[in-house]
């Protein structure tokens, strides 16, 4: 949104938006590394790769968020990964498992 992006070129940017776009940039690079099809087929019909690619995109923005003495709700997503959003990749507990543990 507008709202995002006028924040993002402020001098103090919401540390939950750059997490955002460390989260997207680490998805862009893996993309790259497999080939934009071969991922995106992947990614929709493997709900383990799914969550895999999430949880190493996810990884990104807790590392950058703890450098920067923020915190990560895993709670929130591990909600999500294991909801429609995400195609039911995975079990909320699993996920908040898995988070916690990164």
């Amino acid at each position: 949104t507008k709202e995002v992006y006028e924040n993002l070129k402020s001098d103090k940017p919401n540390l939950r938006y750059i997490a955002a776009l460390k989260h997207e940039q680490t998805h862009i690079e893996r993309q790259k590394k497999m080939g934009w099809i071969k991922w995106g087929l992947r990614y929709v019909l493997f709900p383990k790769f799914r969550f895999n690619e999430e949880l190493e995109a996810i990884k990104s923005s807790m590392k950058y968020l703890k450098k920067q003495n923020g915190n990560f709700d895993t709670k929130r997503s591990a909600r999500f990964l294991s909801g429609w959003l995400y195609l039911w990749c995975i079990s909320y507990k699993k996920a908040k498992y898995e988070l916690d543990k990164a």
